[in-house]
């Protein structure tokens, strides 16, 4: 819409513009800023975008032919983002759970419950000190040990996702 509303106002840049850039500023929650070069939406997309407009639609503006974008709908992206907030908060309060049902069995002596639908076991530390390995010191004072006995551990891809 802003490239034909360019064109329209402004007919004598038509021989000096270059490039076409387009700068994407969503809400936080809709992911980062980009600038994608030469986005240029033909003119159905910007029919459609004005029908939406008119008729009180919501429609996505994330660039159809870019390798960085992602087209989600709406519905998409607010469905996913109340299932993480949810997914969030519960984690929270089994860990708040966790800690009050913890505190509650050290104070009562208790090493064990078992109900029908679950098992706490009460973990208790030994006492005896327990050892981790400096594995970034290893490696820059006994390189030669840390190639002999490092493995290679394989990694999988992941989605991280921060929530606003």
């Amino acid at each position: 819409m802003w490239k034909e509303l360019f064109w329209i106002t402004n007919p004598h840049l038509a021989d000096k513009v270059k490039s076409v850039y387009t700068v994407w500023l969503p809400k936080v929650m809709y992911g980062k800023p980009s600038i994608f070069k030469e986005w240029l939406r033909d003119e159905s997309d910007v029919d459609e975008l004005l029908k939406a407009e008119i008729e009180h639609r919501k429609v996505s503006l994330v660039p159809k032919e870019s390798n960085n974008a992602l087209s989600l709908t709406d519905d998409a992206i607010a469905e996913f983002a109340n299932i993480e907030r949810q997914l969030a908060e519960a984690k929270e309060r089994s860990k708040e759970m966790r800690d009050g049902l913890l505190l509650a069995m050290k104070e009562n002596g208790v090493k064990s419950f078992k109900c029908d639908r679950f098992m706490l076991t009460r973990v208790i530390p030994s006492g005896e000190p327990a050892y981790t390995l400096d594995t970034e010191r290893l490696k820059d004072e006994h390189p030669e040990i840390w190639e002999e006995y490092k493995k290679e551990k394989k990694q999988s891809e992941s989605l991280r996702i921060k929530l606003y």
